[in-house]
């Protein structure tokens, strides 16, 4: 006997299978999620845990570099383009940092870790994270840029469009870099 649905009614099955594709759209950009390992050797880099100093009004310095570092990330999930905004919005010269300068926050033979949401990030002390993954400046193609773990170093190409738990942490030369006595 051969069962009907009555009308205004729809099978179970087509709702799971709506579930499912609505599922796979929004997941969709971080499925093709390119990740790779994060070449340790980056350029002008300080060793993660050392050369780092509080410099005050929420800036983290890296002793080695003179890079200035936001302490906080922006606490929120944010896209690409709100990360970006969301150092701008800093002051004159605070921008995402690139794959590299991200990168010499990292320590992989931290002892002691930071909390970043719901991990342990291998990071100076004094950076206060609300989750691992941090975006870089770097685009990587069409609609994708790079982001960095910074509890497990690993970097991934990410959607610019995608957000969750995804955040921004800023950088900017410091000002005396253009202030230098000259000779």
């Amino acid at each position: 006997m051969k069962k009907s649905l009555s009308p205004g009614r729809t099978h179970p099955l087509l709702h799971r299978g709506v579930g499912l594709a609505l599922c796979l759209l929004l997941v969709g950009p971080l499925a093709r999620a390119q990740v790779d390992p994060v070449p340790m050797e980056a350029p002008a880099s300080a060793p993660a845990g050392r050369g780092f100093a509080a410099a005050g009004d929420g800036v983290i310095r890296n002793m080695l570099t003179g890079l200035l570092w936001t302490a906080t990330d922006s606490n929120a999930d944010v896209d690409w383009n709100q990360a970006q905004l969301r150092c701008k919005v800093q002051g004159d010269a605070w921008r995402l940092p690139s794959v590299a300068e991200l990168n010499s926050l990292y320590d992989p033979a931290a002892t002691e870790t930071v909390r970043c949401g719901s991990s342990n990030c291998k990071v100076p002390n004094g950076f206060k994270l609300t989750s691992a993954r941090q975006w870089t400046r770097e685009r990587y193609a069409g609609e994708e840029a790079w982001s960095i773990s910074l509890s497990k170093g690993n970097r991934a190409t990410v959607s610019v469009h995608y957000g969750f738990h995804m955040r921004a942490l800023c950088v900017r030369q410091p000002d005396s870099i253009n202030n230098l006595p000259r000779e």
